[in-house]
């Protein structure tokens, strides 16, 4: 699976799909314990424009309020901290969704 990742991500593949268990595909990556190729997908949610001097992330992709049938799908917050995944704590979209909850809950 890490190669078929590698090689669509490579290819400008969309990093917001869903799959027919509404979890998106860094969702998938994680729980296949694909880190790197999860980071790989993070990066791809935040956009740096260094002419506007401004950083842009895209982060409803991690926030699912997807109904599966199994009840919620899981965001890739909740699978990293599930599967125990703590490297990923420090990515800048990973920061970016903890500060947004931190806002909304806090």
């Amino acid at each position: 699976h890490t190669k078929v990742c590698r090689l669509l991500l490579d290819n400008g593949a969309n990093v917001d799909i869903i799959d027919e268990n509404n979890e998106s595909c860094i969702t998938f990556m994680l729980n296949a314990n694909m880190v790197h190729m999860a980071k790989r997908a993070l990066n791809k949610l935040h956009v740096k424009d260094s002419d506007k001097r401004c950083q842009k992330y895209q982060l409803d992709i991690l926030e699912p309020e997807r109904k599966n049938k199994k009840g919620y799908a899981r965001s890739p917050l909740q699978v990293i901290v599930d599967n125990n995944l703590f490297e990923l704590i420090d990515h800048p979209v990973i920061k970016q969704i903890s500060k947004r909850k931190w806002k909304k809950f806090a």
